[in-house]
Order: C-alpha cells, then sequence, then structure tokens
C-alpha cells in the first residue's frame, strides 16, 4: 500500500517561509504537513528536511524585501515526479507556459549537481517552454542558473534574479497530471523531442540500454507489442554508442519517412528501407560500426542472415514485434521466433505497453476478438463510434477530422499488374497507409470499416478482396495500435457492426443496467414475499383465535 499525502496542495507564498523557517521546529513539522508535497502522513513524517527548509532563509531573506506579492506567491514546496523520472523539486512556481525550480544547495555547482540541474530542466521542458533552473548556494551566498546551450551552471546576481521571477501563478497542473507515457517520446512523430532528450527511459529499458552497450559486440535483439517503446530505447542506444564514435547504418522495416530521416540526419545514421537493398554489401563497403534494424519483421530473412554472418565486432541490434506484420510471406519468415532460437543473439523483452492507455489496449484486444481472456471491458472512453449511411457524408465528416489533424490510416491500396485494378480502394484520399506507419505514434486515430468488415464468431473478419496481398486484419492491427490516446471509428453502411461494436463499448455499462435490473427484481421478490409471509401470519393469528373459541 502506498503512503498517503495530500489530495491538493497549499501553495507556498515566500514571505510566508521566510518567517516559518525562522520558527520552531515544532512550527516547521506543522507547516510541512499542510505544504509538504510529499509528506508521509501514515508515518507521519515529511519528506524535507527541517535542517534543509531552514537553509532557505538566507536567499529568501535577500528576496522578500525586493520581490512584489504576486512574485511571492504561488510556489509549490517538495514536488515529486513520480514512475521513471522520480525526482523532487525543492521549489516551483508555474506561471502560464514559464516555470522557475529553486534547488537549495551548500556547496559550488559540481557534475552531479549541474546533472541534476540538467535533469530538472529535461524533465521541465516537457510541459514548459520556458524553464528556469536556479541553484543557490547557502555557504557562499550565490546563486547558479542552468544554461540549456551549455549544459553548465552558471553564476547569477540577484537584480537578474528577480527579473526571472514571474508574477502570475498559474500552478503546476501539467506536472501532476504527467503519467508513465508522457516521459516517452515517439522519434519519428516528435524527432525535435527525442533530439533534445525530452523522454526518459523505463527502468526495463535503462537495464537493456546498460546490457547491450556494456556488451557492445555482436547480436542484440529488442521485442515488445506496439507502445512498448523498442523504437525509442533502439535509437537512445545508438545515441550512446555513435557518441563514442562509431558509425551507424540502419535497415527500416517501412519506408524512410521525414521524421526518420530527420532523426537519422541529426545522429548521422546512413538509413535505408530494405525494399531498396539487394544486399548489406552498401554498409559493409562503409566499414559501419554498427548496424540497426527497426521493424525487423517487416524485414525479409535473408538481411537478416547476413547480418548474423557478419563478424561479431560489429553491433547488430534488432527490434521486432512478431504481431506487427502485414504480409503473407513476413507471417511465414517467422522472424522474431528466428532471432529468438538463434544462439548468436542476446534477446531483450520489453513486456508491457507504457505509450498506450491500457483501456485503449483491452479495447483493441476486444474488436478483434471479443471472446479474447486477457482484455477486461471498460467504459472506453478514449473511443468512439460513428455511423454513416452514405460514403459521401463519412467523407465529409473525415474531412472535419482530418482538418483537426487527426490521423485516418486505411489499408494500402494495390493496383493489379494485369488488369490494373485497384484493390481496397481509400474511402479517404488524404488518409495515411498502414504499411508506413509502421514504428510511429499518433494521439488521436480514425479507422473507417464499410460494408465487407463483420463478426464472425466473434471474431472481426474482412471480406477477401482477390489479388489483395496483405492481411487486412493486420492492416487495422497495424492503424489501431498507432493511437496513444484515443481511437475513433467510422462505420459506413453497415448496421450490424456498429450494433456489434456498439455492444462492446457498452458491455460494462449494459452489465451495470442488468444487475441493477436483477436487483430491483430480486428486492421485488423479497418484498412480495415479505408482503405474503405478513398475510399468513395475519391468517394464523385469525385461526387460533378462532380455534380458542370454538375449545372455549
Amino acid at each position: 500500500m502506498g503512503y498517503i499525502r495530500l489530495n491538493t496542495q497549499n501553495e507556498v507564498n515566500l514571505l510566508e517561509l521566510l518567517n516559518v523557517t525562522e520558527s520552531s521546529d515544532q512550527l516547521l513539522h506543522s507547516f510541512l504537513k499542510i505544504h509538504d508535497y510529499e509528506y508521509n502522513f501514515q508515518k507521519d513524517s515529511e519528506q524535507i528536511d527541517i535542517d534543509e527548509l531552514k537553509s532557505y532563509a538566507k536567499l529568501l531573506a535577500h528576496l522578500a524585501p525586493v520581490l512584489s506579492l504576486e512574485q511571492m506567491s504561488g510556489f509549490v514546496l517538495g514536488f515529486k515526479l513520480k514512475d521513471q523520472a522520480n525526482t523532487q523539486f525543492d521549489l516551483l512556481k508555474g506561471s502560464n507556459d514559464t516555470i522557475i525550480n529553486f534547488e537549495f544547495k551548500s556547496e559550488t555547482p559540481s557534475k552531479p549537481i549541474s546533472k541534476q540541474a540538467s535533469e530538472h530542466y529535461r524533465f521541465l521542458k516537457m510541459q514548459y517552454s520556458r524553464v528556469i533552473v536556479i541553484e543557490y548556494l547557502a555557504d557562499s551566498d550565490e546563486i547558479w542558473e542552468y544554461q540549456s546551450q551549455t549544459k553548465q551552471m552558471e553564476p547569477l546576481n540577484f537584480d537578474d534574479l528577480i527579473n526571472r521571477i514571474p508574477n502570475a501563478s498559474t500552478g503546476i497542473d501539467r506536472l501532476e497530471k504527467l503519467t508513465r507515457s508522457d516521459f516517452l517520446v515517439a522519434p519519428y512523430n516528435k524527432p525535435k523531442d527525442f533530439l533534445g532528450s525530452l523522454y526518459e527511459l523505463t527502468s526495463n529499458q535503462k537495464n537493456i540500454k546498460t546490457a547491450i552497450v556494456k556488451k557492445a559486440r555482436g547480436a542484440s535483439a529488442i521485442t515488445g507489442g506496439p507502445g512498448s517503446g523498442k523504437t525509442l530505447l533502439l535509437l537512445d542506444i545508438v545515441r550512446a554508442l555513435s557518441e563514442t564514435g562509431k558509425s551507424v547504418g540502419m535497415v527500416m522495416g517501412a519506408k524512410v519517412g521525414a521524421g526518420q530521416q530527420e532523426v537519422a540526419d541529426a545522429l548521422n545514421i546512413d538509413i535505408r528501407w530494405y525494399y531498396d537493398l539487394s544486399s548489406l554489401e552498401i554498409f559493409k563497403d562503409k566499414d559501419k560500426d554498427i548496424l540497426i534494424f527497426d521493424e525487423s519483421q517487416r524485414i525479409p530473412k535473408k538481411f537478416i542472415e547476413e547480418a548474423l554472418e557478419i563478424d561479431d565486432s560489429v553491433i547488430k541490434i534488432f527490434s521486432v514485434d512478431e504481431g506487427q506484420v502485414v504480409h503473407p510471406n513476413e507471417q511465414q519468415e517467422a522472424i522474431q521466433q528466428y532471432l529468438e532460437d538463434s544462439p548468436m543473439v542476446t534477446v531483450f523483452p520489453l513486456k508491457h505497453s507504457v505509450r498506450i492507455n491500457p483501456g485503449l489496449v483491452d479495447f483493441q484486444k476486444k474488436l478483434f476478438d471479443k471472446r479474447v481472456k486477457n482484455a477486461e471491458y471498460h467504459e472506453f472512453e478514449n473511443v468512439s463510434l460513428r455511423y454513416f449511411k452514405s460514403e459521401k457524408a463519412a467523407q465529409l465528416f473525415i474531412e472535419m477530422r482530418n482538418l483537426e489533424k487527426v490521423a485516418i490510416i486505411e489499408p494500402d491500396e494495390f493496383v493489379t499488374q494485369q488488369s490494373a485494378t485497384t484493390k481496397h480502394p481509400k474511402k479517404f484520399p488524404g488518409s495515411k497507409n498502414a504499411k508506413d506507419v509502421i514504428g510511429q505514434e499518433f494521439e488521436n486515430v480514425l479507422l473507417i470499416f464499410d460494408q465487407y468488415v463483420n463478426y464472425d464468431e466473434g471474431k472481426l473478419v474482412f471480406g477477401k478482396s482477390e489479388y489483395y496481398p496483405y492481411i487486412d486484419e493486420k492492416m487495422i492491427y497495424q492503424a489501431i495500435t498507432r493511437a496513444s490516446n484515443s481511437v475513433e471509428i467510422i462505420v459506413i453502411n453497415n448496421q450490424p457492426l456498429f450494433i456489434e461494436i456498439q455492444k462492446l463499448l457498452t458491455r460494462s455499462r449494459d452489465d451495470f443496467k442488468k444487475k441493477g435490473d436483477k436487483i430491483a427484481t430480486l428486492q421485488s421478490d423479497i418484498h412480495d414475499l415479505k408482503q405474503q409471509l405478513h398475510e399468513a401470519e395475519t391468517t394464523v393469528n385469525e385461526l387460533k383465535v378462532q380455534l380458542l373459541e370454538v375449545k372455549s
């Protein structure tokens, strides 16, 4: 059981805080029970050391006479980021897109202290465009400011500090609402965030990174489902290794998009789509020290076999998810199983999805198979379902969603060679191809189902198009697993399908109503039985009276 803390945090005024630091330990303890963000009520102990809090007094004494009342208000004491961040902040003040962080130290900034300032800057930068990190040294009465450009601490005078502190206070709701997935980033969709290190790996990812970097030779494979952070981990490892001067070649399992190219250019990676290669000779000729294969389940086995034949002095790293295949050949080659069975490959599994809303994960499973056991029914608040009889009307609605930057993803069209017939023609011309979005993430995703999609024995099935080379179910799986926040399903001219998906979405509410109806029925039955019992008791009493009268 986790420890109990305040549901709401009373903000701190610096003038009040100065007065408190000059008071008794008993008052300080009492003050922290209200203001220490992480006060442990189960153990009745503060997270902030009382002696440490007293060390704030010298800086506060400098600031109190010169700051405005607005500047002194709205600070939060001892806020702590959870999950993989696990970082505490001494003092914070949020003001619209600006946040200032005060840290109190007793000595001149050294590398560990500068590292803490760098981490604080990075975490706060995830939510605020302007971040100010200040360290105050009580022993020497000095102020230092973190400079993001140089990643160093630089001295700051008191006058400049006064100008750094904002007037308005808008709280730290942005930080309070952060979840595990907010500390991760999809490198190909948000390359600038990735390149700016605006993310934090999970402990599982960090352990795998340490093992692969320490190994620094041979072949390793990172396995995991959608949203487990394979690509982020892969590229984070590559960045760490390339900083030692190693050259990198990369084979992609999908077309190289703008995001992939931006990351590759920034990290000096020679990136190629497997479709444009006949072998790995181009990397061998350039004496690449590292070869990485992203979405290896989509890459033909011949390239994987060739990579494993290369000398162990060349580092090979594969990311792979056996569930994300779209072609029968990819299923048959079973690249993940091949890598797992190879004695030359060390396999590192990422077991859980950290990017995707847990409710969405269960919905995805239930959508494809209503009888699946390892998924629960939820309210599914992040899933919406819409029906249009007319394809034209649906297109107008989808166009509106497209303007709202929702990702519309459909199975790829395929044009037959002999008759030039288009199989699986797009319902919306501007939609993204399911094959092209592998390894990417979108906050909100829209899917389109027509009259050829139905349920058969609880499983979602698609009317097969003759000569269509891809697996329809896998195409839709690829599309729906790109969503990190919400999914919207458009059903066109297919009433039975709409009703089936509606039943899935409202199952928990329907069950609740059925339970309520059952309870109401039982309560009514109990009431009726009690009434009958009362009437029976009345009859018995009347008969007893009659019996006594007869006997007398």
